[in-house]
């Protein structure tokens, strides 16, 4: 690549219209014509301000002066004309995308220099703006278009401030919807203040400008970096809430050609919607350009809102996040203890879930009674003649909810009273095997199921590990059978 040097004293550049660049250079409005490499002197807006805001549409160009006067320059009259006042926020290093007949234009800081969101349309044939939907809040971003997709990325916030941005978005004019592509994935990109941007054979280039200090003078960054656009996409059936330990469903489609090692990730960020600190919640290995995926929101510490999710390829690598936040709520019925078999008739015996804050208990019973504990974790059973019976436990937690059944058995002699304790499970978020806690060394089976009471896994020797590599992703349930006693517990199987 060779740079092309040239003498532009006081230059300050506008706009270009073919192969003529336009702006003030010594005092005059001049164009410079990139085949003749030749100087022309034009006619000068009616006001001038050092750096205006301006672009080019359709063989004419326009700027924006004072933060709301709009001037239109036709180059085959040489003549600059008012038109309708730019009603937005933005004062300067604003944002435009063209396309077809139509600027879209905004974002930038607002006349005291704080980052703006507002964004609008101006519509060349009816000379009118119209609102759209509000953007990232930066100003000096970078920014370019390739079709009815426009890309900005970098900027900061609050003039003359350090707390320059690395985000990196678009938006597309067809439908006017902005999407925060790449946003918060560890790619090398550097925070950028002003920097450039431009297109080159349908990819995005962006390097130079400043690394966010208000003293600029020695801080300048001399990296470019190559962007392929519209290579990954996803969609989500996800509703506003979610729930963990329940399996959702997204599909993708990549135009990028995945190599034999390239890994898929679904990442969950934190409650501020920042992956600094991101979750894993699947993963999978495919050279597919299209599929579908799943994944489980894992019980513990989510809940709340602000929660995002982000679709990752390892090779290449790229990422999309999704723009709107979600809640995560969480109700699962979790480490069932008491007896279920052996039962004598009228017996009266104790059953409990594991406590959850912030949970609602409702126990439901059939051939028994309720003596005491409903609306608590815990309850007391008073059993009625020999057949058999059922313990139903549902619990709530604002939209969440989750419904245990346990099949129980009466009329069986010789009880055997079994510690609570006797057998748990040392986690039950876990990958490619469950560990089992024998406290007492007693014998057990176990039967592993889904949710829908399907059988997947079962042995009669009691292990101290399970293998369940076998397992996809999601909510299970383990059953151990004690003899005269079944515990029952759920786990998360992670990919």
């Amino acid at each position: 690549m060779i740079w092309t040097p040239d003498t532009l004293l006081n230059a300050y550049w506008f706009f270009s219209i073919g192969n003529n660049a336009y702006g003030f250079r010594n005092g005059s409005f001049q164009s410079y014509n990139t085949i003749s490499g030749l100087w022309s002197i034009h006619a000068v807006p009616p006001t001038f301000v050092n750096i205006p805001e301006a672009f080019s549409l359709s063989g004419k160009g326009y700027i924006i002066l004072n933060g709301s006067d709009f001037y239109e320059y036709d180059p085959l009259l040489n003549l600059w004309q008012l038109k309708s006042s730019f009603p937005g926020l933005t004062y300067y290093d604003g944002v435009s995308f063209t396309y077809n007949t139509k600027v879209y234009y905004g974002l930038g800081f607002d006349i005291n220099g704080f980052g703006t969101p507002d964004f609008w349309c101006y519509d060349q044939a009816s000379d009118t703006w119209t609102h759209k939907p509000d953007g990232p809040s930066n100003g000096g971003m970078f920014y370019s278009s390739i079709g009815a997709i426009g890309y900005s990325g970098g900027g900061i916030y609050v003039q003359g401030t350090n707390l320059a941005d690395n985000i990196f978005c678009k938006y597309d004019m067809s439908s006017d919807t902005w999407d925060f592509d790449g946003y918060d994935c560890s790619t090398p990109r550097r925070q950028r203040i002003n920097g450039f941007c431009f297109i080159h054979n349908g990819n995005l280039y962006v390097g130079g400008g400043f690394p966010g200090h208000s003293n600029y003078s020695d801080q300048i960054n001399f990296d470019m970096w190559q962007y392929q656009p519209n290579s990954l996409t996803t969609t989500y059936s996800l509703p506003q809430n979610l729930c963990a330990g329940e399996q959702y469903t997204g599909t993708y489609i990549t135009s990028s050609l995945l190599d034999s090692s390239n890994l898929f990730q679904v990442v969950l960020s934190d409650s501020l919607g920042d992956f600094t600190n991101s979750t894993v919640l699947s993963s999978f290995n495919s050279t597919s350009s299209t599929g579908s995926f799943n994944f489980v929101i894992p019980n513990g510490n989510y809940y709340g809102n602000g929660y995002r999710l982000r679709f990752d390829s390892s090779a290449p690598f790229d990422c999309i996040t999704s723009v709107d936040s979600f809640t995560i709520g969480s109700a699962l019925v979790q480490s069932f203890i008491g007896q279920t078999t052996g039962i004598s008739q009228f017996q009266t015996l104790n059953y409990s879930v594991l406590f959850e804050s912030g949970v609602t208990y409702l126990w439901n019973v059939t051939n028994g009674n309720i003596v005491s504990g409903q609306g608590t974790n815990a309850v007391s059973i008073q059993w009625g003649n020999n057949s058999s019976g059922e313990i139903q436990v549902i619990t709530t937690n604002g939209f969440c909810s989750d419904t245990l059944i346990i099949p129980v058995t009466i009329g069986t002699t010789n009880l055997l009273e079994i510690e609570n304790n006797i057998i748990q499970l040392k986690g039950n978020i876990v990958k490619n095997e469950l560990e089992i806690i024998n406290f007492n060394s007693v014998n057990f089976n176990f039967t592993i199921t889904d949710l829908n009471g399907k059988k997947l896994i079962a042995s009669k020797n009691s292990l101290n590990r399970i293998n369940i590599e076998c397992l996809k992703s999601g909510l299970y349930n383990i059953t151990f059978d004690l003899g005269n006693q079944v515990l029952s517990k759920r786990f998360i199987k992670l990919e």
